[in-house]
């Protein structure tokens, strides 16, 4: 299979020129993997302080040692021109349209993203304001999952026709995503996370572990990553309100134990036989057994 190849927009090169300053004893792609891992570091342990936070720095130093304090201020200001284009302008795919532009779309994955106004286009033929009103108007907001995120443009594309048509996306939508490939996911993560998104990325295989929001896994698996406004107070309540509910479903489950009513003693042949009654028993008045059928 030919790799895609696409030109970089003008409004790109800057921060294309600034990765390619950096190659030297590593290739490109290598340079580009690491600086997204880094980049999406620096976001995840400003706002995540579970035990995965520790791992993660670690992976930071690791990757940072690599690098001269020259090369790493070239990574500073790569993160800060990504923030400056979403800045300007949030309604883009910008990670993932440099990733394909330096040709790093993989053969073996079938990983080829989709352009960004194809994306856009689904959005706008995909989104109908009359069901998303009804989920927000019942339980506050609505959720999105797309099992193959890549870097992010169709839940970047739906977030953006979520805004033009008026709807609070930072409030009222949770967006979980999944991809096999890492540098891909944290990709869409970083974009995620510029925008604004609650949302919680997962990089594993969609098929063999399919993500979920599962407040327990989301907290402790150390291959989700939470974007920071997942942890302001409107989200925190809701994860709070999700809990309590798994909570009760789980002990609504739970089936109190069957007790045994007590068996009748076996005949034994020694029992005493039966005297015969020859008088009627006597009848029990109707006030006794209206007072007897409240107990």
């Amino acid at each position: 299979m030919s790799r895609a190849i696409r030109h970089v927009k003008a409004e790109y090169r800057d921060i294309v020129k600034l990765i390619e300053s950096l190659t030297g004893s590593k290739s490109l792609w290598n340079i580009w993997s690491d600086m997204i891992e880094m980049i999406a570091i620096s976001i995840a342990n400003s706002v995540d302080h579970s035990p995965r936070s520790k791992g993660r720095e670690e992976h930071y130093l690791r990757i940072a040692k690599e690098y001269s304090p020259k090369d790493m201020d070239v990574i500073a200001r790569v993160f800060a021109e990504i923030v400056n284009q979403y800045e300007a302008c949030p309604d883009q795919d910008l990670l993932g349209e440099i990733h394909m532009s330096l040709n790093f779309g993989s053969d073996a994955l079938g990983q080829v993203f989709t352009p960004y106004n194809v994306c856009k286009m689904m959005a706008k033929m995909t989104v109908d304001n009359g069901p998303i009103d009804e989920k927000i108007a019942e339980r506050g907001y609505v959720a999105a999952n797309d099992p193959a995120c890549g870097a992010g443009a169709t839940l970047i594309a739906l977030v953006n026709v979520l805004r033009e048509n008026h709807v609070n996306y930072q409030e009222k939508v949770f967006i979980v995503a999944q991809d096999i490939e890492r540098t891909a996911a944290l990709m869409c993560y970083i974009q995620l996370s510029m925008l604004g998104c609650a949302a919680a990325i997962f990089i594993g295989d969609t098929i063999c572990n399919p993500a979920t929001d599962n407040p327990t896994r989301l907290e402790l698996d150390e291959n989700v990553w939470l974007t920071p406004i997942y942890y302001t107070p409107i989200w925190q309540y809701r994860r709070q309100a999700r809990l309590l509910a798994q909570m009760f479903e789980t002990v609504s489950k739970t089936a109190a134990p069957e007790i045994e009513e007590p068996k009748a003693p076996e005949a034994t042949g020694l029992e005493e036989p039966e005297k015969e009654e020859h008088e009627e028993a006597p009848k029990i008045k109707p006030m006794v057994a209206e007072q007897l059928s409240l107990f």
